[in-house]
């Protein structure tokens, strides 16, 4: 037996061998070079790579120009395949490399219609910036010019030929990842299919709230006396595409904690910082770290390849850290709909209006196109006209009456974000990055910086003023009662400074109170990771091995909670009971 093991063995690694041997024949050349210098036209002057044992590479040019043209061409030599995957996502064109089992996706994604959203970004852009980016996408191009014979393993297999990058592709990843960045969609979804099983009034017992907030009794009263049985066509698929989505850690996604302690807490008598971005694992991650030293920049931390910034990192003097604020910008409406002479309206305040249409024709890998329409409300895009049931994948479905469901979101709206959050990487001060952090509204998202003395934390992005409800839940379309009114003022985003008690942190928790002047969310994640950050910022002094500590600690007060909730005298008989009438297993 043992002998017959050791050939198996020698077998798979004979066969092992081969597979890379062939592998490397095919497409090692498609990999850059480690060593070595490169002409490449459209430096200024030269920069130069080098890169740990990591692999993670520290950019050095003579020129702030020369440094974001090699940080293009180092992008597109460690992740092309990631950017062209994620910008035809962004797009809803992946069906065109990857077939139409991905074509709900893109349905969906058109319907989101993310390159409006980047278009508005890039308009409210500064010069200055959009030449960053130009410079940014003529280094993705130098890499993509130079090896276009010789794509990835991934996408040449595909067969897929992605086009030359655009500075507004960059803009369009930033869009694709504060989309992500908002988790209310996928849960006002959950909430209408659990509606359609367990009623209105029984629904608020279901739903996530925070431990101390009563149940939302009054916002389930918007959907009181609505028949939603079989009223809401193509909910399931705009489910489904949803998690298809957020399978790609594009939608959804948090976990994420940072803190800052104040010098009179550590050992050395400087600020310290911490931040985990966390995302799910993925091959390869999300992020991409890198390092830019150059006359005019320097900052090193993790990058977003695709996009031409340092997202959190440290320049020397400042570091900064983000999580997600958990911010509710996404609604989703109900809209009562019907066709009427060709045409789909929809009820506003009492009158039947047409809804906008929009035509979209969607590229399918090994089979023809088609072409679809999609209707728009005066609350957003309705989803459901473009994905449901189908005898046929590519059979286009015809809302005919029924609920839509329409989304509405921040993002079409212009303002500096792309400037703020690159000078927020340029500050030097405490004071700097308060600054430039207040001018970000595209993202939601919990800052935390420091410098060497002091200390800061500022909530960012853009919050519906909501007439009435709390957008935990889908509203009527139809009522006006339940409509936007503008957004919060950016004066009332949560921040603080410097506090008495030495740290600050976050970890996607409720950051204030019920009853605060705007309302930021009901998304909140659990408390417990948030209540042991305070716990450990809180006991005695920090340094770097603390720091590390806390980033590795294992320890959940939930389980103390749960504990002292079985062993209550009120809870335990019951419990006894109810374990001792289960069936025999």
């Amino acid at each position: 037996m043992r002998t017959l093991a050791c050939l198996t063995l020698a077998a798979s690694l004979t066969g092992l061998a081969g597979c890379q041997s062939l592998l490397n024949s095919r497409y090692a050349d498609s990999v850059p070079p480690t060593r070595g210098v490169e002409r490449i036209q459209g430096l200024a002057e030269s920069a130069s790579i080098r890169r740990n044992a990591l692999g993670m590479p520290l950019i050095e040019s003579g020129t702030f120009h020369d440094a974001l043209f090699a940080l293009g061409y180092v992008h597109a030599g460690d992740r092309l395949s990631q950017m062209v995957g994620m910008r035809l996502l962004a797009e809803g064109r992946l069906a065109e490399m990857a077939g139409p089992g991905v074509l709900e996706m893109d349905r969906f994604m058109r319907a989101v219609n993310l390159k409006r959203s980047a278009e508005e970004l890039y308009a409210g852009a500064s010069p200055r910036l959009k030449r960053f980016f130009e410079v940014y996408a003529r280094g993705v191009n130098a890499y993509m010019f130079r090896y276009r014979e010789r794509l990835p393993m991934d996408l040449a297999e595909s067969g897929y030929r992605p086009a030359y990058w655009k500075p507004e592709d960059s803009v369009l990843l930033f869009c694709l990842l504060n989309f992500g960045l908002a988790v209310n969609l996928q849960e006002e979804i959950a909430a209408l299919v659990m509606a359609q099983q367990v009623g209105a009034d029984q629904l608020p017992w279901l739903l996530p709230i925070y431990p101390d907030e009563a149940l939302p009794f009054d916002e389930a009263q918007k959907l009181a006396g609505l028949d939603l049985k079989g009223q809401l066509p193509g909910l399931q698929a705009v489910g489904q595409a949803a998690a298809q989505i957020a399978a790609q850690h594009m939608l959804g996604v948090a976990a994420s904690n940072n803190w800052a302690i104040a010098p009179e807490r550590t050992r050395g008598g400087k600020s310290l910082l911490a931040n985990d971005t966390h995302l799910p694992l993925a091959m390869p991650s999300l992020w991409n770290f890198v390092q830019i030293r150059s006359p005019k920049y320097q900052a090193a931390g993790i990058s977003l390849a695709g996009v031409p910034a340092v997202v959190a990192g440290y320049n020397g003097k400042l570091a900064w850290g983000m999580t997600m604020v958990m911010g509710d910008n996404q609604d989703l409406f109900l809209e009562r709909v019907k066709r009427e002479g060709g045409r789909l309206l929809y009820l506003a305040d009492g009158q039947w209006l047409p809804a906008g249409e929009r035509q979209e024709t969607f590229f399918i890998k090994g089979q023809r196109p088609i072409r679809e329409t999609l209707y728009e409300t005066r609350n957003g895009p309705l989803l459901n006209s473009v994905l449901g049931e189908r005898k046929h994948a590519l059979q286009p479905m015809r809302l005919e009456s029924g609920y839509g469901l329409a989304l509405k979101t921040t993002q079409f709206e212009r303002d500096a974000s792309l400037d703020a959050f690159f000078d927020l990487s340029r500050a030097q001060s405490v004071d700097a990055a308060f600054e430039a952090t207040r001018e970000i509204r595209a993202m939601p998202l919990n800052i935390v910086f420091a410098d060497a003395q002091h200390i800061g934390w500022q909530v960012t992005g853009r919050f519906p003023n909501r007439r009435e409800g709390r957008g935990l839940l889908p509203s009527p379309g139809w009522d006006a009662r339940y409509a936007w009114d503008g957004f919060a003022d950016p004066m009332l985003h949560p921040y603080d400074q410097d506090p008495p008690q030495g740290w600050l942190g976050s970890a996607n928790q409720r950051s204030v109170q019920p009853g605060y002047g705007m309302q930021l969310s009901s998304s909140w994640y659990y408390p417990e990771r948030a209540e042991r950050i305070a716990e450990l910022a809180g006991s005695g002094q920090h340094d770097g091995r603390s720091m590390i500590a806390m980033q590795y600690d294992q320890t959940s007060p939930f389980v103390a909670k749960l504990q002292a909730m079985f062993n209550d005298p009120g809870m335990q008989g019951p419990l006894r009971d109810a374990i001792a009438a289960l069936p025999a297993a």
